[in-house]
């Protein structure tokens, strides 16, 4: 690396040192800071400068395109950063977008970092074309009004085949698409917050992946998240999707649209993260799915009403892990609709909404519903609780799943009694296991087991007496089946693959 030490020697000889290390110090300063842009300005007239004044200015008072491409220029490929404003100020670009868009070779976009504060009432605040990366901490904020000439109006247009990265600050659109993926590339968000208020926060329009890693994806009552194309969605690590969304055929996720297989994922939540709909409707979803594929669930899926997953389109829903499904109700028949599958540590909890504003005996059970499955193992297996405890809270527990739900306008009482008492369940120490073509099956007393493809269509029944039984399924084509058992209160839902 060149560095140019100027003046250096015309300096005494006792300053020597010190001002060769000023100046080197000057001259890495140059060469690391050279790609962060600062841009300032109003109206039509923004000024691009080398951050830290490391240079002279790149491009002043011209119109916010202008300004983005003699960055582009500048930057010749090298990853840059970009800041809007300083800290205090907004770089307010009115009706105007940003586009970043690759070029021929030679005149392509590094890895871009957006900084700082920045708002537009466009059709869009910033889009990405070409093969544009972006990993963004600004806040990006698209101000058009509700019912305006812009009605599809987004934070970011994600037309690119890069990935756009979302790891802190915000992106808005109010009424419109705080993002919108309509590319190959994907989206992942690990901090920050993506919303919106009766729009969309996180649009998929593609077969890219959305990861939710972090941070808070909101709608204030419009949908978290929408995906109208086959394109996975994962939630991970500690994210939030939440929405008060009441709607019909909608949620805070909702799934529409798309082909593909029933078994294919087209959701998937682990632990850590969660989904809610704090609504007070009947008509709340959670997650709505009218599209074929899976859904599943390692992770919290919550409503204050209605249902917490409303499934109509070919697939199941599968509770996996640590999973936790969480509605009100008088039964867990009100938390899922459709078919769906338990294993290992998850929880089905419901609890009669009609008790609401009720003193509940700590450590007690009282209008608390659970289902859970206790895997054929050797070994006992820790029985499945669901209790009130305070201050406000559902303490729930089975085997490692274990936490808590707040639940608004319900107090605990301190007041004690023993706290072995256990929820009623529908899951008290029976199992179903499908392996092949057979299924291995105890059951409490007399019972059935109907045996559903994934169509609806029934194509075994059987009635059974108390104990264990093995059924051999000698003549089913292979595929995909869900299996219900029945026996007196207890009931289980399973998937088998014939193959």
């Amino acid at each position: 690396m060149k560095v140019e030490k100027k003046n250096c020697r015309t300096l005494p000889a006792a300053l020597f040192g010190i001002a060769t290390a000023l100046c080197f110090a000057q001259g890495v300063m140059a060469q690391t800071l050279w790609h962060e842009y600062l841009i300032s300005g109003s109206e039509d007239q923004f000024t691009a400068s080398r951050f830290l004044f490391t240079g002279p200015n790149v491009i002043t008072n011209q119109p916010i395109q202008s300004v983005i491409d003699a960055i582009k220029a500048d930057a010749a490929g090298n990853p840059c950063v970009i800041q809007f404003g300083n800290e205090i100020e907004t770089i307010d670009i009115d009706y105007d977008y940003i586009s970043f868009e690759s070029g021929s070779s030679g005149n392509n976009w590094g890895l871009i970092t957006l900084k700082g504060k920045i708002t537009s009432a466009s059709t869009a605040v910033i889009v990405l074309y070409g093969g544009v990366s972006v990993n963004s901490t600004a806040g990006i904020i698209n101000t058009a009004p509700a019912g305006g000439s812009n009605p599809q109006s987004y934070g970011i247009m994600h037309n690119s085949t890069g990935t756009l990265t979302i790891s802190g600050g915000e992106v808005s659109s109010p009424f419109g698409s705080a993002v919108y993926n309509n590319s190959s590339g994907p989206v992942v968000i690990s901090g920050g917050t993506v919303s919106t208020e009766t729009g969309i926060a996180v649009s998929n329009n593609s077969t890219a992946q959305i990861t939710i890693s972090g941070g808070t994806v909101s709608a204030t009552t419009g949908i978290a998240v929408r995906s109208t194309s086959t394109g996975l969605i994962t939630l991970t690590g500690n994210a939030l999707v939440t929405s008060a969304n009441t709607g019909p055929n909608t949620g805070t996720v909702s799934l529409t649209g798309g082909t593909g297989t029933s078994t294919a994922n087209r959701l998937v939540i682990h632990s850590g993260s969660t989904v809610e709909n704090t609504a007070n409707s009947a008509n709340a979803k959670t997650i709505h799915s009218a599209s074929p594929g899976a859904v599943d669930i390692g992770g919290r899926v919550l409503a204050k009403s209605g249902y917490a997953v409303y499934k109509t389109g070919t697939g199941a829903v599968n509770l996996t892990g640590m999973g936790l499904v969480f509605a009100y109700g008088k039964g867990v028949d009100n938390v899922i609709y459709g078919a769906y599958t338990q294993n290992d540590f998850s929880l089905i909890v419901a609890w009669d909404q009609a008790a609401e504003n009720t003193n509940y005996a700590r450590w007690s059970s009282t209008d608390l519903f659970i289902e859970a499955v206790y895997p054929y193992s050797p070994l006992p297996i820790p029985l499945a609780t669901a209790t009130w405890n305070e201050p406000n809270r559902i303490t729930y527990s089975h085997g490692s799943n274990m936490g808590f739900i707040e639940i608004d306008g319900v107090t605990v009482s301190p007041t004690s009694i023993k706290p072995s008492a256990r929820v009623r369940s529908t899951n008290s120490a029976q199992f179903v296991q499908a392996s092949g073509r057979t299924l291995q099956l105890r059951f409490p007393e007399r019972g059935k087991v109907a045996i559903y493809a994934l169509n609806g269509a029934r194509v075994r029944t059987f009635d059974l007496g108390q104990g264990a039984h093995t059924l051999r399924l000698n003549g089913l084509p292979r595929g995909t089946y869900m299996v219900k058992s029945t026996s007196g209160a207890w009931k289980q839902t399973v998937r088998m693959v014939v193959r």
